[in-house]
Formats: structure tokens, sequence, C-alpha cells
């Protein structure tokens, strides 16, 4: 039992215990504790003079109240609620504009009031004061009419400047555009050079992966003896996937000698605290498995450390799924902290969709506003592979939290695998993913109720539907134009929700929007979902992604209608 005598606001947070005995160590589900307080003023309006010119004076006054949940603030005037001038909020600040035309009799007084469910609180008030002609007006009097005479002498001489100035640039600026002419046209070309080199690294990859039966591997010794053959990668791959399998026993000793890894210098990733790279494992027959190695950096403290040991808890709970990027072991007893996943050779989903896409031809008219190297069947059985691997965490009772197609590596025959279960890679500079007190969240996929600290099942759910929308559009960025957290969180709130994409069909829209129902209650399990995709995929009379395929080695796009 914990007991909280008196609780704060940083008591906010995730809650778990950890038991521990010489036999091994388990950890129980998480509970969120959410600790809502009353609003208090983080900048109080300030006193203020109006001073009337040319008939008008401006007056804006400021302040902003924290709280939780974020209070609504209002504004008085002497003790009366102000209603007809404007007020502006940005985040937790607050902003009256006050315009004047008159002086007034009274200085009045103005104070704000912030109020959640917890309570209300009151700033400190703020006089204005309107000042009036003092004796020396007549001198300024003066002083303006000499002002009048100099002024138009000295804008004139400005103007010339000016003018003299923007000739100059012109000139400049026409000299600079022809000596740049050709270095521009070089640039060009080289630019789409690199555009069709990697359409085509993109082409040959999803052609590889489509063509494997499963990931596809190199020997350690390949580059003396030269590359292994399709007939041999594919017969390797295949052995290496049931070694995997017969290593999932429920009793298992998830501890691998240390002295039968290797660790190569070739980096697969990075995180906040931790880095990913490819690793070799000596199998107990003698073959080689390539892995992939998580390891701490050498700045990492010991609560990063127990991040890292909570992942290896989480796999070694989840168990061994095909669609799941599974554990091969981890070395814990000797430093450095080791945690050994398999390797999946295809990368990340979001990857893949993007290096699909495919520049439409000009002079071939088409119905569909999307060409991908991926077709419509391919794109449906990803959908699925994600489902399931998620029904499968889901009946471990596991929160993924982090659900994305970046967090999804595709292997060979094009399977799909959820991966990255700590919320440990490269989070803090692509704007997926913003810090808040708990960590850095990735909030363009989340939920209503997990922008508020709510982690649960039904919240991947409906980060589910966002990789949905991020397949049928090939990985765009979802809620473009949005700029931050509480902006999103209020538009869902109001109902928004991302869009249909034009080449959506509505059945397979409707599946998204039962993942983004407000309530999660009223969404559907990965179970349920994992059924309803089966049954789409296996319609062949209709077709849900309006997709113009564009095969490897065809002659021509293959289209489809809705």
């Amino acid at each position: 039992m914990l007991r909280f005598e008196s609780i704060k606001r940083e008591d906010s947070g995730v809650y778990w215990c950890e038991a521990s005995n010489f036999a091994g160590w388990k950890r129980s589900s998480t509970a969120t504790v959410t600790v809502l307080w009353k609003p208090f003023f983080t900048m109080h309006p300030q006193d203020n003079t109006v001073k009337l010119k040319s008939g008008t004076a401006v007056v804006a006054l400021k302040c902003a109240a924290e709280g939780l949940p974020r209070p609504v603030i209002s504004w008085l005037r002497n003790n009366s609620t102000v209603v007809n001038d404007t007020v502006t909020t940005n985040g937790s600040v607050s902003t009256l504009n006050l315009v004047f035309r008159t002086i007034k009799d009274e200085d009045p007084k103005y104070m704000c009031a912030a109020t959640n469910v917890v309570g209300r609180a009151y700033s400190s008030e703020a006089a204005l004061t309107f000042a009036t002609k003092s004796p020396s007006s007549n001198k300024a009097s003066e002083d303006d009419g000499m002002s009048q005479l100099l002024w138009p002498s000295i804008t004139v001489g400005i103007v010339a400047i000016l003018v003299v100035v923007m000739i100059v640039i012109v000139m400049k600026q026409k000299w600079w555009m022809r000596a740049n002419s050709q270095r521009n046209l070089e640039l060009v070309k080289t630019q789409q050079e690199f555009m069709e080199l990697q359409e085509r690294n993109g082409a040959e990859l999803i052609n590889q992966l489509r063509n494997s039966h499963s990931t596809s591997t190199i020997s350690a010794d390949s580059t003396q003896e030269g590359t292994l053959s399709t007939m041999d990668a594919q017969e390797e791959a295949i052995d290496n996937e049931l070694y995997l399998q017969g290593m999932d026993t429920e009793n298992r000793d998830w501890e691998i000698p240390r002295n039968r890894l290797v660790i190569t210098e070739e980096k697969l990733g990075g995180g906040e605290f931790g880095i990913v790279t490819k690793g070799v494992y000596s199998r107990t027959d003698g073959n080689r498995l390539p892995v992939a190695v998580k390891t701490l950096k050498e700045n990492a403290d010991q609560q990063e450390r127990m991040a890292l040991i909570r992942e290896l808890a989480t796999l070694i709970h989840v168990g061994r799924h095909p669609n799941i990027v599974s554990l091969v072991g981890a070395c814990t007893f000797e430093e450095p902290l080791c945690v050994v996943i398999e390797l999946v050779s295809g990368g990340s989903l979001d990857n893949i969709l993007r290096s699909s896409r495919v520049q439409p031809e000009r002079d071939i008219p088409t119905y569909s506003n999307i060409w991908s190297r991926l077709n419509e069947r391919e794109l449906l059985k990803i959908a699925l592979d994600v489902s399931n691997g998620m029904k499968h965490l889901e009946s471990k009772q596991c929160v993924h939290r982090d659900l994305a197609s970046r967090n999804v590596l595709v292997g060979g025959g094009l399977v799909a695998k959820v991966a990255d279960f700590g919320m440990s890679r490269d989070i803090s500079r692509d704007g997926h993913y913003i810090k808040t007190l708990q960590g850095r969240i990735p909030w363009l996929w989340m939920s209503i109720e997990a922008l508020k600290g709510i982690s649960t099942i039904k919240g991947d759910v409906w980060s589910f539907g966002v990789v949905l929308w991020e397949i049928v559009t090939l990985a765009e960025l979802p809620y473009r134009g949005v700029t931050g957290l509480v902006e999103l969180h209020e538009l869902l709130l109001e109902g928004a929700r991302l869009g249909k994409p034009a080449h959506c069909s509505e059945e397979f829209y409707d599946v998204m929007l039962k993942c983004w129902q407000h309530s999660p209650d009223n969404r559907p399990s990965f179970e349920e979902l994992s059924v309803i995709l089966r049954q789409i995929l296996e319609e062949q009379e209709r077709t849900y992604i309006n997709i113009t395929y564009i095969e490897e080695h065809g002659t021509g796009p293959m289209e489809t209608k809705l």
C-alpha cells in the first residue's frame, strides 16, 4: 500500500509495484494518478496610464494562471464581468485589449478570475489612470509647429536615399541571378538525380521484401565469400525463424552468454538514453543469428537503466508472435547491460511507405491521386499484421503507448512487426514527440484521454486508427497545421478528426472513425479489428484504397477503382 499523507502536484504519474527474489523479478500492472489543483496566478495585470493620441488610446492588460485542469480566465472591471472588450488567449496567458476614445471621469480597475473544477482564484487589481494636459502644453504646441516645418524636408531626403538604395539592390540582384543561373540548373539536375536514385533504392528494397519469404540475412563472412544467393538467404532466414520459435518457452532463462554475442559498430538507431546496433549471436547449433542489440548511452542514469530493464520485462512477458519484434535474450550480469532482439532488415513502415511513392506521369490520365509500388492488397495485409500484433499485446494486457508507423518494422514477405515497447527511440527532434513531466510523448498519435495522462489499450486502438490513416496516405504527417498539444486536445474535444483521404473508401475510413470514438468503451478491441480487416482483405471484388499500382518490372500502371 502506498499512502499519500499530503498529496502534491509532483505526485502525478504512473505507479506500479516491483517484486524480486533470487529466482526472478516481476512487475505489476500500472496505475495512473492525476492530481487536480486549484488555479494560481503566475502573472498579474499591471497598472497603466492612458494617454490619448490622435483621439484614440489602446491598452493591453495581461494575466496568466496555471492549474489542472487548465483554468478558464475571465476579466472583471470594477468587480463586474467584462463583456464587450476583446479578450485573446495564448496558452495560459489571457490578454484584455481596451480601446479608449475619450478620457473617463473615473479610473477603472481591472482584475482576472481563474476557474476550474477545483476552485477559483483572483489576481491583484490593475488601475488605469487617464492623463490630462499639463501646463507645458503650450510649449509642446510650439515644438509641434517647428516639427511640422522640419519633418517634410527630412522625409523627402529619406525617400531619395531609399530610392537610390533600392536601385542598387535591384541591379545587384539581376547580376547575381545571371551569375548563378547555371549553378541553379546544375543543382536542380543533381537533386533530380538524387530523387531518381532514392526511388530506385526504394523500389529495390520493396521488391526484395516482396519476393523474400522472411527476413533476408547475410552472413558475417559475406565480405570475403560473396553474398548469399537468394535461395540460400531465404533458407537461412527460415532456419533463423524456426530457431527463434524454438527458443520461446515458458520457463526459459533469458540470460544469454556474453561470449556468444558480437556487437558490431553498425548503428541501427538511437534513443533518448539508448542506442541500437547490429550484432551477431552464435546459436547453440553453431550457426549465426543476426540480431539488434539495445544498450545504454554512457551518460545514462539509474532511472534510464530501469527503463531499459522494464522494456526487457515487457518483452519477456509478451513472448513471441509473428507480428511482434521478439526478444532473443539479454546480458544483465555484467556491464554493459544488453537487450538482444530479432533483426528485421526491411526498416520502419513509415520509410517503406514513403519509398513506395511514385510521382504520377503527367501524360497518363488517371482518376486516382496516389501512385505506389505497393498495391492495395499489400497495404491491407500490412494493416492486418499490425492489428494481429496488437491483438497479441492486448491478450497479454500490455499497453504499447507509442503505436505509430515509425514503430512498425517490415521484414521479408512484407510482414509487419510491432516494435519499440519502451518508447526509447530517437524522440527529441522530429516533432512527433513533446516534452512533459512524464517524459516525451507522441502527441499526434494519442487519444483524448492519453493527452491527459491516461494510457490504456483503448488508447492504443486510437493510435492504430492513425496508423491506418498513415498506411492509406503513404506516411503523411497527421494533423498537418496543428502546432501544439493544447490546440490538438481542444480540436479533438470539439469532435474534429483526421479527414478521409480522397482515395480511401467510406467503409475503410469508417474503421478509422471507430478507433477515434470519444469514449474508449465505444472503440473496438484489436481482436474485433483483426476480424474486420481480415474480412476486408478477403473481399476480392471490392477495392478499399483507390491506388495506382506501379509494377516493378511492368510496362505501366495497373489502375483500380473504388
